[in-house]
């Protein structure tokens, strides 16, 4: 009877540093993952899965879409990101988001989110990222920036 219970204390631990060498990862020593006789694949994650916005994208916008906007919003479905609150953005976004969509945006990619972002808003626009809450907005370049006072379009240069 003690024999049998230290044999099964001893393939109980056995059992166990083997589960615990199979769950512990050098993150190091990444080796290909044998998916087949001849083929393997890589573990790490892919460049899009550690920068969502650099997935690349291929897009035909609906003919229901008509603003910027709206082109934005579907842009960012899927990505993990939203579009920033506009109570905290720039107080000009709305002029970018209320813009119609041209028609040369109707179609976009292959190319990069973060890249096809800056392309709906143009070069009068900083493409402002939030990481850690996953959001995205723009900011207008201070040389855009005009004062419509008095009926009069001043530039801030």
């Amino acid at each position: 009877m003690v024999c049998f219970m230290r044999l099964l204390i001893l393939l109980f631990s056995t059992t166990l540093s083997v589960n615990v060498a199979f769950s512990h990862s050098d993150e190091s020593t990444s080796q290909p993952y044998k998916v087949g006789r001849y083929s393997s694949v890589s573990t790490e994650p892919t460049s899009a899965q550690q920068d969502l916005l650099s997935v690349i994208i291929q897009l035909d916008f609906p003919r229901s879409i008509q603003t910027v906007g709206s082109a934005i919003t579907i842009l960012l479905l899927n990505s993990g990101y939203r579009l920033a609150d506009l109570k905290v953005a720039d107080p000009s976004l709305a002029i970018l988001l209320d813009s119609p969509l041209p028609s040369v945006h109707r179609s976009l990619g292959p190319i990069s989110l973060r890249k096809a972002l800056t392309t709906l808003s143009g070069k009068t626009w900083d493409l402002i990222v939030d990481p850690v809450h996953r959001l995205v907005s723009f900011d207008l370049i201070e040389k855009y920036k005009f004062s419509f006072d008095d009926n009069e379009v001043v530039s801030h240069d």
